[in-house]
């Protein structure tokens, strides 16, 4: 389109010093981190109980999932969403063998919910009228968030203030990162700002 739009991608988790090496994987399936089975060493990292985690998978991964650094220093989700009968972790977008995976953690619920209000003025800055807003908030994050959900809700009134704006919890959002990659991620929440400008006015 040549209108003018804005998009803001956040999830408000922070890489800690706690990493595994992708030591082999085929695709989306990642067998073993450290020459070990994945999921085992996933749960050792997170200190988390292996059978519960087959088990709740995903409600486990939004307190702790795994995070990969690009070549501006940011770090972006991938995460598994299944465990399989070898141990290995299904993710959701292909991981290479080699790739090192931080594991990330919410600082606390505040921030994990600044971190939507972080992309709505990442998408909205640099529009001079801003006529309505996309938003995408990942079902994750409700799993995480609980009833405070809905301050995310509060948040996107307070910015886009009196301008139409339409949500969807979604599964897996695709977005372009600042480094110009398009990219599907997950337990984000992602926004696209509209104007009705174009481009070269």
């Amino acid at each position: 389109s040549n209108i003018k739009m804005g998009i803001g991608v956040k999830h408000g988790y922070e890489p800690t010093d706690t990493i595994a090496i992708v030591t082999k994987s085929k695709g989306n399936i990642v067998y073993e981190l450290n020459h070990k089975p994945a999921a085992e060493v996933y749960c050792k990292m997170a200190h988390a109980n292996l059978e519960a985690f087959k088990k709740y998978t995903i409600p486990t991964l939004t307190k702790a999932p795994f995070g990969v650094a690009d070549i501006q220093g940011d770090y972006w989700l991938n995460c598994p969403y299944a465990v399989t009968k070898e141990n290995g972790l299904i993710f959701f977008e292909p991981v290479a063998p080699g790739t090192a995976l931080y594991l990330m953690k919410p600082k606390n619920k505040k921030d994990y919910i600044k971190a939507a209000e972080i992309a709505i003025n990442n998408a909205t800055n640099e529009l001079q009228e801003l006529e309505g807003l996309i938003v995408f908030s990942c079902s994750a994050r409700l799993m995480y968030l609980g009833e405070e959900i809905k301050k995310e809700y509060e948040v996107i009134k307070k910015v886009s203030k009196d301008k139409p704006f339409i949500g969807f919890c979604s599964y897996a959002e695709h977005a372009t990162i600042p480094s110009g990659s398009i990219y599907k991620h997950g337990y984000t929440f992602v926004t696209f700002g509209m104007t009705n400008k174009l481009i070269n006015e």
